[in-house]
């Protein structure tokens, strides 16, 4: 028995980072839209603020203190300590009436008190006072008018009550000018913040929609889903098959590179008993099941091999009309006796390929199916065809796909990129498997591949291919 290797911390964290790798690739635009739009509405709200004007006005804080160096630093320590008590006292009722009185300004007490901030660092002497106007010589007037407002006040508070000098005073080092530019907004900082804002809205968006999104994308996401191998992805910028036209086009398309891979991994999948008749199933409707049905006849068939394409969606049929065949005669008319195989099988244009349409829809189709006579019906095409390949309706929908599974080798599952859920797959192969249905693989469609033809020299548009999947 082969040591099978634990995974490391070292081992989950890369996974993880590929993950996340993986995920950026898919979703990188999310980031950059939600950035540009926080850069946007950064541009606009900055365009819609009124600018807003700030002055300074600086004072130094003095103290009395007897002669000698031990009196300076004693009344250098007695200003730091009424500095704090100043900053306060810039805001106090007091002061402000009388700045409102010095500058001759207008507005109350508390409209002069929301535009003034006064601040002092740390064990310093220096006050700073700062007002904010819509006006530059507006802001300027008032942070002169407060600061002239507190030297008064400093005089008479700091004055003895038995008179003489006062103990403190306040010295206007820097008086306030006008700015020339507003202190408010900032359309620069603005815009920095809303990108950066926004790219972090962007990531966040992107890794929880990527983290908590169901839908299948990558091939890994369904070999981590259901023990079913992968065997082909198809570019979705590929054409797909829609006229007579088409069909004879195919042959050099780079469609049928696509599925010509796919019949090569279908050979392998096959090793232990050949796969001849091959059920196309999906679980829901849309996601290229008919199409990857026509387009793996025609691979099969431009590789020299007699193919027969079976239409039993007795539902809603839709090759026949696509391919320009009769589809009112077909299966039904040779399960009720009232024709033979060779009577209503219809040759195409392209060599090796021939189809069975649905005929007369029944109005019980799994009876049909089930029958006996369905499932004779079936081994003796696969002796006059080397391959039938047959499609069918959507296997959570109805049952048609599980009745039919009997009658074939193998059971092909498309599913279709970034529209087929998880719970969708895994509850189609579950049943697909409660028939006993033998999955030969999945198919992965739509998927979008830059470059994946370009370096072999072919591109979408000399494709010569146009149309939509089922």
């Amino acid at each position: 028995m082969l040591n099978q290797e634990v995974p490391t911390n070292e081992t989950r964290k890369y996974a993880s980072l590929q993950s996340l790798g993986a995920l950026w690739r898919q979703r990188w635009w999310n980031v950059v839209l939600a950035a540009l739009a926080g850069g946007v509405l950064a541009v606009a709200w900055a365009l819609l603020q009124s600018p807003t004007y700030a002055s300074t006005a600086v004072v130094y804080v003095t103290t009395v203190s007897d002669g000698g160096s031990q009196g300076a630093y004693t009344g250098s320590l007695a200003s730091q300590q009424r500095v704090a008590s100043y900053v306060d006292l810039a805001s106090s009722d007091a002061v402000l009436s009388d700045a409102i009185e010095i500058g001759d300004l207008d507005g109350s007490v508390d409209d002069v008190r929301s535009a003034v901030t006064a601040s002092a660092a740390l064990d310093t002497v220096v006050l700073d006072i700062t007002a904010t106007a819509t006006e530059p010589t507006g802001a300027a007037a008032l942070a002169n008018a407060v600061a002239e407002a507190m030297r008064l006040n400093v005089v008479e508070l700091e004055t003895p009550s038995g008179g003489g000098e006062p103990l403190a005073k306040l010295t206007v080092i820097s008086p306030a000018s006008p700015s020339v530019y507003p202190f408010s907004p900032q359309p620069l900082r603005l815009v920095a913040i809303g990108l950066f804002s926004g790219s972090v809205i962007g990531f966040l968006f992107m890794y929880l929609k990527g983290r908590f999104d169901t839908r299948l994308r990558s091939e890994s996401d369904i070999e981590g889903l259901v023990d079913v191998p992968v065997l082909a992805s198809v570019d979705s910028r590929l054409g797909m098959v829609d006229s007579k036209n088409d069909l004879v086009q195919f042959g050099n398309s780079p469609m049928a590179e696509s599925f010509r891979r796919l019949q090569i991994n279908l050979d392998f999948a096959g090793v232990e008993g050949d796969i001849r008749r091959l059920l196309i199933a999906s679980g829901e409707q849309g996601e290229g099941k008919s199409t990857t049905t026509i387009h793996l006849a025609l691979a099969l068939a431009d590789s020299g091999y007699r193919t027969l394409i079976v239409d039993s969606d007795l539902r809603r049929p839709t090759l026949c009309p696509r391919l320009g065949l009769n589809g009112e005669v077909g299966l039904t008319d040779i399960i009720r006796g009232v024709a033979e195989p060779g009577d209503v099988i219809q040759r195409t244009e392209v060599p090796n390929l021939e189809v069975l349409g649905p005929g007369r829809l029944p109005p019980n189709p799994v009876e049909f199916l089930n029958s006996t006579k369905s499932e004779e019906l079936f081994r003796s095409l696969s002796v006059e065809y080397d391959y039938v390949i047959v499609d069918s309706p959507p296997v959570n929908l109805v049952a048609d796909s599980s009745v039919l599974v009997r009658s074939v080798d193998g059971v092909l599952v498309v599913v279709r990129a970034g529209r087929t859920r998880r719970s969708e797959l895994v509850s189609a192969v579950d049943q697909l498997r409660m028939a006993q249905a033998t999955i030969a693989g999945v198919v992965l469609n739509g998927v979008s591949r830059t470059g994946a033809y370009r370096e072999y020299g072919y591109t979408a548009s000399n494709a010569g291919l146009s149309g939509s999947s089922r």
